[in-house]
């Protein structure tokens, strides 16, 4: 999860509230403009996963943070409106966009394109630097996961208003994302952000990142190289979007990052920095 910075609402949601919001937000007639600035503020990633996400009816979700059915006040909100991912639901068989008192938070419709065939340097662009699995069958019979897994439960960090909402999160070796703070960690398993697939595609993206930085010898390349790949994956490209798992790819640079600066004061470079014995898939190489 990476903080979200709002920019100006769609005026066509402004004039919708002016005019009284008749219907309300099922009624809102303009969900492509929705799509596009929400799409545009995320830098093309989802709220929660870090999924790609595109502003089609069908590739992504149009999600209330605080849902509609206890917070009804809060669904014209722009603060309260986040882009998702469709979360496991096929693009064939996603539902339309939602708004119903029983669904109480919005679209239904949504999702990220895994993009394949990135650099194999660990800096890809649009899918985090590989090939990433697609989905179908709920993931690979995963279940669901995002806006699609939630329900109306409570979620508890919101993207938009928590500080130094990155810090709160953390990621293993094997994929998996994790947090020493409650509600955080409540989050996760809420939205089942260590899902099959996404626990894979962060494996995988951790995986082609410690190579390429392995492959330089000594630790001053490896560290223009990690600084070198921290641009790529902190900047959005020409199409305003970051790779896919920006979030995750950033902290595990940044801690190889201060590793590689702690050698290089101590002058101990006996191991590749990112090494962590002959299981590095469950280990933490920056300790």
């Amino acid at each position: 999860m990476r903080r979200i910075i709002k920019g100006d609402e769609p005026s066509s949601l402004t004039r919708y509230r002016a005019r009284g919001a008749p219907g309300g937000y099922g009624r809102f007639p303009d969900r492509q403009d929705l799509r596009e600035a929400l799409v545009t503020e995320q830098l093309g990633l989802c709220a929660y996963c870090q999924s790609r996400i595109v502003p089609t009816a069908h590739r992504m979700t149009v999600e209330h943070f605080a849902a509609q059915s206890t917070h009804p006040e809060l669904a014209l909100a722009w603060d309260n409106l986040l882009g998702t991912c469709r979360g496991g639901r096929s693009e064939q068989s996603g539902r339309n966009e939602q708004s119903g008192p029983n669904d109480g938070r919005g679209q239904g419709a949504g999702g990220g394109r895994h993009d394949g065939g990135g650099r194999h340097d660990g800096g890809g662009r649009h899918d985090g630097g590989g090939r990433h699995e697609q989905g179908s069958r709920n993931e690979r019979t995963g279940g669901l996961y995002c806006e699609a897994a939630r329900g109306n439960t409570r979620l508890h960090i919101h993207p938009v208003h928590a500080p130094q909402v990155e810090e709160l999160f953390s990621y293993r070796f094997n994929g998996e994302m994790e947090s020493s703070n409650g509600p955080a960690q409540m989050d996760v398993n809420t939205l089942r952000l260590n899902h099959p697939r996404l626990v894979r595609n962060r494996a995988a993206l951790v995986d082609r990142l410690r190579w390429s930085i392995d492959a330089f010898e000594g630790d001053a390349a490896r560290l223009h190289k990690v600084r070198s790949l921290l641009r790529r994956w902190t900047t959005p490209d020409a199409d305003g979007v970051l790779p896919e798992f920006a979030a995750a790819a950033e902290y595990w640079l940044r801690r190889w990052e201060r590793r590689l600066e702690r050698r290089i004061r101590r002058g101990d470079a006996k191991e590749p920095p990112t090494s962590s014995g002959p299981h590095p898939q469950t280990s933490d190489p920056a300790e």
